[in-house]
């Protein structure tokens, strides 16, 4: 598979998960790295440190990112704390 195909897939894949996370955040178990924003935005600044100049995907990385950008402002640690409670 090509490395545009293989990011087109990535990012197809990131933007679901992230999707899932937006609306089921509160339902996953808190300590799993799955729920932590940090976790889907290393996995794009992974993709990001070799993505070809590709407007489209570029496009959509920058529209994760600003999801993402928005979970973590949702007070991850008032989450941590009804965790602990």
């Amino acid at each position: 598979m090509n490395w545009h195909c293989y990011v087109a897939r990535e990012l197809a894949h990131l933007e679901v998960a992230i999707g899932v996370l937006e609306k089921a955040r509160k339902e996953f178990v808190h300590h799993t790295a799955v729920c932590d924003p940090a976790y889907w935005r290393l996995r794009l600044d992974t993709i990001r440190e070799r993505l070809d100049q590709d407007p489209t995907l570029e496009r959509q990385m920058s529209e994760l990112l600003a999801r993402i950008d928005r979970l973590e402002a949702r007070n991850p640690r008032r989450e941590s704390a009804d965790f602990l409670a």
